[in-house]
């Protein structure tokens, strides 16, 4: 979940519900995925995104983890 705030008040969810990633067990017991996964753009500028696009499958946890870290510019 990403969260925004503006002074000491209560956070909010970032994007409506845009700013929440759900987590699902992988089936072979490998860890989690994120589900559905974000839409990432592979080049900067506009990008066309397709509602229920079949390739977009569920993503590895340490995958979301590292783009969201890209984005954010930093290798923490």
């Amino acid at each position: 979940m990403f969260l925004g705030a503006r002074g000491p008040g209560v956070p909010y969810v970032l994007g409506l519900s845009q700013g929440v990633f759900r987590l699902v067990a992988a089936r072979n017991g490998s860890g989690w995925l994120v589900t559905p996964p974000p839409v990432v753009p592979a080049v900067a500028g506009p990008a066309r995104v397709v509602r229920g696009d079949a390739a977009r499958q569920p993503m590895p946890l340490a995958d979301f983890e590292r783009q969201v870290r890209a984005l954010a510019g930093t290798d923490r």
